[in-house]
């Protein structure tokens, strides 16, 4: 819808996936400026590092100059060179100074986590039902889970997903069926609304308890991973942001000893940088995870099952979120395609669900668009139009071919400030231009 709007659109957001699939330019507030860059999040990341080591070569080039032109001054003046020293230093006051460029490092080091080891069967459910207050959220459940196994549990708000999460975790006692753990199965909980912090305690007293052989300078390095450092250690934890507090929360988590983690909506209150440090520090985690989220990026990424919480049934999908949202699509029509009573990790995969994989998305929303399509989509609305579609594109393929080609030219990629905006249109014709395709094949 948002992709579809003719007015301009402003949107504050972390979701990766909605900047990449609505937005054309992207803003970045960093120390007290604004910084434009064309495209979406994942040219933003591509083009604001080109952007940091190009400022930063023009930096050092000006450095090494001023170094130059300083030290002959300082060795010339009141020698036979004096004049030529003088109007060296003139035009040194004259020149305008560079900045070092400034790159956010303020990134969370989440440290390793070393699963405990387990049985092969992380748990299985037959059966299981579960809800709160004498009333079923959920039943039926069937699946099984094994060592190492990646899970993700999706549905619309209020169909259960907390609940059923917090009945896998033993935080919730199941109303009916079987819920097995396997041998030595230790879960690690993290809470999206982190109640388990003490209103009264302080990231230094509430990291202190669970490991009381630590030394204060390994409490507060442990901390610090976490970006809590200083006078922050001794922060009230009720004062803390909601991100502060998600910080604070893994960073007490990851001292237990767990074979499996249970996570209700990890990133919900963290930044880009954050999010992107918890999915290092999940894919290197070798224990099961199984995790309530509405991050697709982050699902995508770490998920290779789907646990999909409907209507009071739980179905298993094979695949990450774009292989659950393609076998949906695709079976829109024929009935419901989950495999309620499989084991989560059998190799029997959903009709119609495409291959996990990085083109998953891809394909995903290919088939979205073919099922939106009308019975008359093989005929052209509005040939003069299209046309004048088409020409744009041919257009557009010229330019940056123009574009990319001039990059090559030695006054041009010895030239930081003219390679730096050569760089900057080329991103904004492929944006253009990859707009200009989509609406093409939609035609």
């Amino acid at each position: 819808w948002l992709a579809e709007q003719k007015a301009s659109v402003l949107i504050v957001s972390h979701d990766r996936r909605l900047l990449n699939r609505v937005v054309d330019a992207i803003y970045e507030l960093e120390r007290g400026a604004l910084k434009r860059y064309p495209g979406g999040y994942d040219r933003y990341v591509v083009l604001r590092r080109e952007r940091f080591l190009s400022e930063s070569r023009a930096f050092e080039q000006q450095q090494e100059f001023l170094r130059k032109e300083e030290e002959f001054i300082r060795r010339h003046m009141g020698s036979q060179r004096t004049a030529e020293a003088k109007g060296r230093q003139k035009k040194l006051e004259n020149i305008t100074r560079l900045e070092r460029p400034y790159d956010d490092v303020r990134t969370p080091n989440i440290p390793k986590l070393a699963a405990a080891r387990g049985g092969e069967l992380v748990l299985e459910c037959r059966g299981l039902r579960g809800g709160y207050a004498g009333k079923q959220i959920f039943g039926q459940a069937d699946f099984r889970i094994g060592r190492g196994q990646r899970v993700g549990i999706v549905g619309a708000n209020g169909t259960g997903k907390s609940t059923l999460l917090k009945v896998l975790a033993g935080r919730m006692a199941p109303m009916g069926g079987e819920l097995e753990h396997g041998h030595k199965s230790v879960c690690g909980f993290y809470d999206q609304d982190t109640s388990d912090l003490d209103p009264a305690g302080t990231p230094y007293s509430t990291i202190r308890p669970a490991r009381p052989q630590f030394t204060d300078e390994e409490v507060r390095s442990h901390l610090a991973r976490f970006l809590f450092r200083g006078p922050e250690i001794e922060k009230s934890n009720t004062a803390l942001s909601g991100g502060e507090r998600a910080r604070l929360s893994l960073a007490r988590l990851l001292l237990d000893s767990v074979s499996w983690l249970a996570l209700d909506e990890p990133t919900n209150h963290l930044d880009l940088s954050a999010r992107t440090s918890l999915e290092e520090f999940l894919g290197a985690f070798e224990g099961a995870m199984i995790a309530v989220s509405h991050d697709r990026a982050f699902l995508d990424l770490l998920c290779d099952t789907i646990l999909e919480v409907e209507q009071g049934t739980v179905r298993v999908y094979p695949g990450n979120y774009s292989a659950w949202r393609a076998a949906k699509l695709a079976s829109q029509a024929a009935g419901p395609v989950g495999l309620p009573g499989k084991a989560a990790g059998a190799p029997q995969q959903s009709k119609g669900a495409a291959p996990a994989g990085k083109n998953s998305a891809a394909r995903a929303d290919t088939e979205a668009s073919s099922s939106a399509k009308p019975a008359t989509a093989g005929k052209i609305r509005n040939p003069y139009q299209f046309a004048k579609l088409e020409q744009r594109i041919i257009d557009l393929e010229a330019e940056l071919k123009l574009v990319q080609h001039s990059m090559t030219e030695p006054e041009v990629y010895m030239d930081a400030p003219r390679m730096r905006e050569a760089q900057y249109r080329a991103a904004e014709i492929e944006s253009e231009l990859n707009q200009a395709n989509e609406q093409w094949a939609n035609w």
